[in-house]
């Protein structure tokens, strides 16, 4: 955040200490987000993977990859590709809360999404602060990804996200601890009901009330209306006295067998 006050630009970056940017990241982003096709908040490339010597591991980032939203059914309404750009774009709309991206060295955004999202609390976002800034800028407007590496990813063994040296298909590159997963999706559904007033004449009620539900899950939304006052802005006509009691009936269940939608993140 005293980054993001430093700068001026309608465009922003930022570079991870032990990753690095090809000579024309900034080049490729900036035409991302000048496409003729469509707008997104925020843009995301792939990147190359290194070890600590600079030494090439993988050319390409495997969470970039494996999280492809071509190849998620429930996605199918949200996408729109690009083919005449070089390297081709993904757009993806607003209103689904998955996770499209490469990591924090990977992204640019637009200005306006990070200071309307911005934490009232930084302290709560500290680790894996992407996963917060990803997002909250999504759920906003939506996202570009750009279809080339365009950066390097440093693999050192002293990441705190990605901790593992072992790369190959089926092995993960390391995950959010679930304690960090709760309180970045908290401290999102906080701000999003303190600021959703303020954006009802660019997104409806109900698809931000939809997002947030999405964000959390049913249980969290109702414990949410009666713990934070800014959410009955979205949350008090929806919080309907069947589905609260549907919502209850369901969490009866083993976590497995309940729906999605009623599977809580927070």
């Amino acid at each position: 955040m005293t980054g993001l006050d430093a700068t001026a630009g309608p465009l922003i970056s930022f570079l991870d200490g032990d990753d690095a940017w090809h000579p024309d990241f900034i080049e490729c982003h900036v035409r991302a987000h000048l496409s003729h096709t469509r707008i997104a908040a925020m843009s995301s490339s792939d990147e190359v993977v290194i070890d600590t010597a600079g030494n090439l591991l993988a050319g390409g980032h495997p969470v970039f990859h494996l999280n492809d939203p071509r190849s998620m059914p429930k996605m199918s309404g949200y996408l729109h590709v690009d083919t005449e750009a070089d390297p081709t774009l993904l757009f993806i709309d607003r209103g689904t809360v998955g996770w499209f991206w490469s990591t924090t060295s990977g992204m640019m955004f637009r200005r306006a999404p990070l200071e309307i999202m911005r934490p009232s609390d930084p302290d709560e976002i500290r680790i894996c602060a992407d996963g917060y800034m990803a997002r909250a800028a999504h759920m906003i407007g939506g996202t570009v990804r750009i279809g080339r590496a365009l950066g390097s990813y440093r693999l050192h063994g002293g990441n705190g996200w990605a901790d593992g040296r072992i790369l190959g298909t089926g092995v993960g590159l390391g995950r959010m601890s679930p304690d960090t997963e709760i309180a970045i999706r908290r401290a999102l559904a906080n701000r999003w009901c303190e600021v959703a007033p303020g954006l009802e004449h660019l997104i409806s009620r109900q698809s931000m009330r939809r997002t947030l539900v999405d964000l959390i899950g049913l249980s969290a939304a109702f414990a949410l209306l009666e713990k934070n006052s800014d959410a009955g802005f979205l949350l008090k006509d929806w919080a309907t006295p069947q589905r609260k009691l549907q919502t209850r009936l369901i969490g009866l269940l083993p976590p497995k067998l309940r729906p999605r939608r009623f599977r809580d993140i927070v």
